[in-house]
């Protein structure tokens, strides 16, 4: 794996909860690194803290299209893209 911008800043600040800010790393994660499907994956696990739903989704699915050679098969953003859409189901 690619040494990862921000990625001390990042776990900081999930320690700390503050996941609008975590959004914000991710952001420039994904600006630095769009070829690496972890970084949409991180950013997807940010909105889903701050039910985000619908930007949760669509960074899960661009993380799929990307072969992730460490989980080809993109298990857990398979799952994540499961719990978003029962959210999305309950809400509507």
């Amino acid at each position: 794996m690619c040494d990862i911008p921000l990625e001390h800043q990042k776990i900081k600040l999930f320690k700390k909860k503050d996941h609008i800010s975590a959004i914000n790393i991710f952001k420039e994660n994904v600006k630095l690194l769009p070829e690496y499907s972890f970084v949409y994956h991180s950013l997807g696990y940010a909105y889903m803290k701050t039910k985000q739903y619908d930007l949760a989704l669509i960074n899960y699915l661009k993380s799929l299209e990307i072969n992730n050679p460490y989980d080809p098969d993109n298990f857990n953003a398979r799952r994540m893209i499961k719990k978003i859409n029962r959210h999305l189901l309950k809400s509507r």
